[in-house]
């Protein structure tokens, strides 16, 4: 019997009949026995490209892992045991693998490892490669090859709305709500249902890289951007890089969703002008795509 989820999507990021998508959930270490959906999706995308994004967890790590091409999106979720190691309060690391899944684990990232991870034909192609790449290092001690950063190819802004509506130009339109909301957060939420917990935007997120690397109007701008390749790097250097990206993303998660700000106003009636100024600046708002701002004016008597 199956273990894996199905869920069924329709896209709403862009006006394109791209029919119904099919996505399968598949737990690391039930993915050698469940293979089957994954080892259809490399057969028949070989030496072609691929659509990849990463889902984390709240404190860093890499929970999910979204592979994708035009009609199916294939999710492994990795079981994390993030409780703190014994005797070492600080380590927030993954711990040790439970017994009866070690052999499971070993043998789904070797399988990842050889079949996707290092492919030597076909490109990787995810929107911000690099904490994906850095995280897959850090939490399950792999590399990849041929990946290749959507948004270098894109415009001098790198936010995904901008990189994506260059990219597709006059073919049609785009919904610029729906994509800022699909790349507003990349966090999973493990104790939500799957409709709630940001897997949907992970699935959309791999469709939509895989989408962009199959426009004819983007393949010269890909052929300038180096691919990623971590096997080239030394245990040393990727060490250091992927611990600084996982403590760069723990503090962007403690800065604050939301803050309230007072201005004090005056008014320049001759030019029709009216100048505001923060009474002041100890908190910086968490980054984001889809970031507002509301004003709530009181009237002077």
């Amino acid at each position: 019997m199956s273990t894996a989820t199905r869920l069924l999507y329709y896209q709403n990021v862009m006006q394109v009949d791209s029919g119904q998508l099919s996505a399968y959930i598949i737990s690391e270490s039930n993915l050698i026995e469940e293979r089957h959906q994954l080892c259809n999706l490399l057969e028949r995308n070989e030496g072609r490209a691929l659509g990849l994004a990463g889902g984390f967890a709240p404190t860093g790590e890499l929970a999910m892992l979204a592979i994708a091409d035009a009609s199916m999106i294939i999710i492994i979720k990795f079981e994390l045991n993030l409780k703190k190691r014994k005797g070492n309060e600080h380590d927030e690391r993954p711990g040790v693998t439970p017994a009866g899944k070690v052999d499971n684990t070993a043998a789904a990232r070797k399988f990842l490892t050889q079949n996707l991870l290092r492919r030597t034909t076909g490109f990787l192609y995810a929107f911000n490669i690099a904490p994906i790449a850095l995280a897959l290092s850090q939490t399950l001690d792999l590399r990849i090859a041929n990946a290749i950063d959507i948004q270098c190819a894109g415009s001098t802004i790198r936010a995904p709305l901008a990189t994506i509506k260059q990219a597709i130009g006059d073919l049609h339109d785009v919904y610029d709500v729906n994509i800022n909301e699909v790349f507003r957060n990349d966090t999973i939420i493990d104790h939500l249902p799957a409709a709630k917990n940001g897997t949907t935007s992970l699935a959309l997120r791999a469709w939509i890289a895989h989408y962009i690397s199959q426009l004819s109007t983007m393949e010269d701008r890909f052929a300038q951007v180096p691919p990623v390749d971590t096997f080239r790097l030394s245990d040393e250097v990727l060490e250091f890089l992927a611990k600084s990206s996982k403590d760069s993303f723990q503090l962007e998660q403690k800065k604050p969703i939301e803050v309230t700000r007072q201005f004090t106003t005056s008014i320049d009636q001759e030019n029709n002008h009216i100048d505001a100024r923060a009474d002041r600046y100890p908190n910086k708002v968490r980054k984001g795509q889809n970031q507002a701002c509301r004003s709530r004016v009181h009237a002077v008597p």
